[in-house]
């Protein structure tokens, strides 16, 4: 059986869409999966049970030129000219994603958007059990909720800076929530108060370590009379998926490094503001969520593409430090020898 997956970005989107892996495994069996995916997460997507992966330059075709989006469609039309599916899955809400598999020949189609005549996803369910739904075709009690795929055939060494002390390790990733269409800072906890909270952690015997993209660079002059290990925008994706990996917890908000930990069944402390966690996470008891969500009548105030006009995130302003710290020492695999 042939599959094709259009789900380009983000990476915590596409991380949570590895269910569909999952899925069609249970599903068909061993199948023939081509994935049409972004540059940006190619580099996790490689290592993934899929026979033909088709990347392409995602800031063309979203925030391009008009002759840049345009070119970058044909490009990919002329890889997918003639060829033929038994299911193509778009796993994308808006429909104008439909339109990159115009050349194709497929069986039969299915959208993200919507199933069995009804919009998914569903207010309030995780969106890898949605992904999942997709593959699996229905939706009752027998449902099972699923995790993303776990990562086969990916060799993680120890990571020095962690072996050259005997001290529990905690990550944080204070920066992240943005996308090649806009960067979210209201899903961010704010910088000042990751800045304490390592402050604290660092006080009490923990050994702290920030880390991000290049793009979040500019978190690490808040850090500099704090003595962490600095990661930020000296690591690769898988790197970064090492790192969580060995740490004892990672610390971050709704962001594309709260799904790479997960990825990897790292213990994590997930900070929650605008969105719902209940949709961005699996059910799991190495994650743990902090949400005020009954302090303020605007939350959450994201309905899957917009949010609430706010100029401070006062939702994720009230999770104090008190408030992590406290859950933090809660967290009894921390204390395990």
């Amino acid at each position: 059986m042939k599959i094709l997956i259009i789900k380009l970005s983000a990476i915590g989107d596409v991380i949570m869409a590895t269910t569909m892996l999952s899925a069609i495994k249970q599903k068909y069996g061993e199948c023939e999966i081509t994935w049409i995916c972004g540059n940006s997460v190619y580099p996790i997507l490689r290592f993934y049970p899929i026979q033909h992966l088709i990347p392409i330059d995602e800031s063309k075709l979203l925030m391009g030129s008009h002759v840049e989006k345009v070119m970058t469609v044909l490009s990919l039309w002329k890889k997918l000219f003639g060829k033929s599916f038994d299911l193509v899955i778009t796993a994308h809400s808006d429909k104008r994603y439909a339109a990159l598999t115009l050349p194709v020949k497929a069986k039969r189609k299915k959208f993200f958007n919507q199933w069995h005549g009804r919009k998914i996803p569903i207010p309030g369910r995780y969106h890898g059990d949605e992904y999942a739904r997709l593959v699996m075709d229905y939706d009752n009690h027998r449902m099972a909720h699923w995790y993303p795929m776990a990562l086969p055939n990916i060799e993680l060494s120890p990571i020095k800076e962690f072996c050259q002390i005997n001290k529990k390790i905690i990550v944080l990733a204070p920066g992240g929530a943005k996308n090649i269409m806009r960067d979210d800072f209201c899903r961010r906890w704010p910088i000042e108060q990751y800045v304490d909270l390592a402050r604290q952690l660092i006080s009490v015997g923990f050994m702290v370590a920030i880390t991000g993209a290049i793009s979040d660079k500019w978190v690490e002059p808040y850090f500099s009379n704090v003595p962490i290990v600095d990661f930020i925008g000296k690591t690769s994706l898988i790197d970064t998926l090492n790192i969580f990996s060995q740490a004892n917890l990672v610390v971050t908000h709704d962001s594309g490094p709260l799904h790479l930990a997960i990825l990897v069944k790292a213990t994590v402390l997930g900070i929650f503001g605008p969105t719902m966690p209940c949709e961005k996470v699996p059910h799991s008891s190495n994650i743990h969520i902090l949400w005020n969500i009954n302090k303020l009548p605007c939350c959450p105030c994201y309905d899957g593409k917009i949010y609430a006009e706010c100029e401070y995130n006062q939702c994720l302003h009230e999770i104090s430090v008190a408030n992590v710290l406290d859950r933090i020492m809660k967290i009894e695999s921390l204390y395990e020898k």
